[in-house]
């Protein structure tokens, strides 16, 4: 996120009127995922209280490619109020709320998401297509916050189905300076080189 917020071509509502919608969050208060802001919105405000948030981020138009995917770090505030609720839908008409008809993903967040976690939702479905996503903060009473940063729009890459452990090239001898790949998915292995 930067220093302005919502940013260039971003989008802000606070639908119920409650004067509290996604706002920019900075690192010394609100860890970010990377950089030193973060967007917010929040269902309990110290001060304010108890809220029953209706609350949308919607992007700036994006053009999807062949093989794209949305990408983005999510994470809540609180592991003891940890369960607010939100929605990422896809318009492909234009930025208005009322044309967010389809939902992309939806979920509520649990106690272990203070950890930040990636979602990457795929876009193949819209490729060629112009398109507008919006996040939507709903479904909640008094929990307290997402956040959520580093969001992106990138190719999706396949999976490399490897069996481990994998070597490259073959275990044997080469020769010296040769570059060696060694992939595992055993924890602890024990890798025995000269």
């Amino acid at each position: 996120m930067t220093e302005e917020f919502p940013p260039h071509g971003w989008m802000t509502h606070d639908v119920n009127q409650d004067h509290v919608t996604w706002m920019l969050g900075y690192g010394h208060v609100h860890t970010p995922y990377s950089g030193n802001h973060v967007a917010l919105t929040f269902s309990y405000v110290p001060g304010m209280g108890e809220l029953e948030p209706d609350n949308w981020m919607v992007t700036p138009k994006i053009e999807v490619g062949e093989e794209q995917e949305f990408s983005f770090q999510v994470a809540n505030g609180d592991p003891v109020y940890a369960y607010d609720h939100y929605k990422v839908y896809v318009s492909t008409t234009t930025n208005r709320l009322d044309q967010f008809t389809e939902v992309l993903w939806e979920e509520t967040l649990q106690p272990q998401d203070t950890a930040w976690s990636e979602r990457a939702l795929d876009l193949t479905a819209y490729a060629g297509q112009d398109i507008y996503i919006a996040f939507h903060h709903t479904e909640t009473y008094a929990e307290f916050m997402i956040k959520v940063d580093h969001i992106e729009v990138r190719n999706i890459v396949e999976d490399i189905d490897v069996e481990a452990p994998y070597a490259n090239p073959e275990p044997g001898e080469v020769p010296v300076g040769t570059e060696v790949i060694l992939m595992t998915d055993t924890e602890d292995a024990d890798i025995f080189y000269t």
